[in-house]
């Protein structure tokens, strides 16, 4: 990876649509999104396919080869290391409803499932402990941020590559957030 300034997450944050807090009364997960894909066909879905991505080492995997179910992997969030895939999520950084209202509702499906299902880059979905990622649920930097205080300035510089990535709107407190937690720091791009 390479390392990224303060000046350089300032321009990433000023090039991103300033939008206000607004309500989406039609917002509908699993209709707007859809669930995990198998986009190349192998059987493992998109959770199968980050679980064995971000594991430490090679993961077991059941017999026809499509589930993962047993590894080692390390929560960046918490720091906790876990064993069984099904004490993890995979987490949408951007969380699906916060796209949605940052400008994912004027996307077509297919844009919407390609996002939730995103494995172009290592951060946009990551596996994290499932109680960590059902308390983040879809709130902003400005309403959560992973315990590991060393990893914040990495979490909000990945938030803020995400919503540039794919053309969202960041609202005003959500800037000040990153701004203030990767105040002197330069930070992993």
């Amino acid at each position: 990876m390479k390392k990224i300034s303060k000046k350089k997450l300032i321009g990433l944050i000023a090039s991103l649509a300033i939008a206000g807090s607004i309500g989406v009364s039609k917002y509908n997960r699993s209709h707007d999104f859809g669930g995990w894909i198998d986009e190349d066909g192998d059987c493992q879905n998109t959770r199968q396919e980050v679980l064995i991505r971000d594991a430490e080492a090679p993961p077991t995997l059941s017999e026809d080869g499509c589930k993962v179910i047993k590894g080692l992997w390390n929560d960046p969030y918490t720091g906790e290391i876990f064993t069984n895939p099904k004490d993890l999520d995979i987490d949408h950084l951007v969380p699906l409803k916060n796209a949605y209202i940052s400008g994912a509702d004027q996307w077509d499906k297919e844009k919407r499932v390609k996002y939730a299902n995103y494995l172009g880059n290592d951060y946009h979905l990551i596996a994290v402990k499932a109680s960590e990622n059902r308390k983040k649920s879809d709130k902003g930097p400005e309403k959560y941020l992973p315990p590991k205080k060393d990893y914040q300035c990495q979490y909000v510089s990945d938030w803020t590559k995400v919503k540039n990535e794919w053309k969202l709107s960041i609202n005003s407190e959500e800037a000040k957030t990153i701004l203030k937690i990767c105040n002197q720091e330069v930070v992993n791009y």
